[in-house]
This record gives C-alpha cells, sequence and structure tokens, in this order.
C-alpha cells in the first residue's frame, strides 16, 4: 500500500498524518464499495443473461407457433363440406337435426336472413349441443354466427341460442 501512496506525495502526505482506525475505515470502504460494485454487476449481468435466454425461447416459440398455425390453416382448409346447392340451410339443419344428438331435444327454428338460420333450445346438454354443431360443420360447413347459453338452474343443461349459417 505505501508504494502506491510513495508515487503520488500529496497522498503519501495525506495517509501518514491520518491515526489507525481512520486507516483501516477508509481501507474498509474501499473494499466495502469494490465489493458492492462486483456484486452489483454479478446481479446486473446474471438478469442480462436471464433476459437473453428468454429472448431464445421467445424467439423458438414464435418459430413452433408458425408452424403450428400453418398446420392449422392446412387443417381448416382440409375441410371440404358437402355441395348443399339444391337444399335451404333450414332444410339441411332440420335434416341433420334429426340424425344428430339433437333429435331428444325439443327446439324452435327460424330463418333469420336469407343465409342465415337461428335455432333455440329450451333444454340442452352442453356436450350434445357442441357435437351436433361440430357435425354441421364437418359435414356440410355449416358456421356459427352467434352463440348464446345459460345454464339452467340445479341441472346439467343449458337454454341455447345459436345463429348459423353456411360458409
Amino acid at each position: 500500500m505505501k508504494d502506491i501512496f510513495m508515487q503520488y506525495p500529496i497522498l503519501n502526505k495525506w495517509w501518514v498524518t491520518l491515526v489507525t482506525y481512520r486507516k483501516k475505515i477508509y481501507l474498509g470502504s474501499i473494499v466495502s464499495l469494490v465489493l458492492g460494485l462486483l456484486l452489483t454487476w454479478f446481479i446486473v449481468s446474471g438478469k442480462i443473461d436471464s433476459l437473453n435466454d428468454k429472448i431464445v425461447q421467445n424467439q423458438k416459440l414464435i418459430v413452433w407457433m408458425k408452424s403450428a398455425s400453418d398446420d392449422i390453416n392446412k387443417l381448416r382448409n382440409t375441410v371440404q363440406p358437402k355441395s348443399n346447392k339444391n337444399i335451404s340451410l333450414l332444410a339441411l339443419i332440420d335434416q341433420e337435426s334429426k340424425i344428430n344428438s339433437w333429435n331428444n331435444y325439443p327446439m324452435q327454428m327460424k330463418q333469420a336472413e336469407i343465409n342465415q338460420v337461428e335455432v333455440s333450445f329450451v333444454s340442452i346438454s352442453f356436450d350434445d349441443l357442441i357435437s351436433g354443431l361440430e357435425q354441421l360443420w364437418q359435414k356440410n360447413g355449416v358456421q356459427i354466427s352467434k352463440l348464446s347459453a345459460q345454464r339452467i338452474a340445479n341441472t346439467p343443461f343449458i337454454h341455447a341460442t345459436v345463429l348459423l349459417q353456411l360458409s
């Protein structure tokens, strides 16, 4: 330590005049400052590394999501609804409802617009409603424009109104 102060006469004079306990306080402060800076550096560099790892993970996730999106779009395009040009949507839904799981539930159908039919169920199982809608989509390309459902208290059934249209 003396070598450092010998090179700078002003520092050497200041250091020699200090009392021993003050020398210890100054040295302890310098050591604490250096250790604090090192600790801060390690924490900050660790956080930077963590953020860089997250960036790499998110980039991989984006690539996966892009490929999954392409796969989903391919699957959407593979569903080719049957051509039902000669039958109205109302007649098509009525015909399909006699075949699928809706047959067991009372329902009311009405023509909302030219290509839209509103189907109302007083009471239907949610699973049966969804499976029937899925069959209509897969077989005939019928899409849901609007769906409202309300659970009937103390029962496993719902009250549902569905607005359907051809895709």
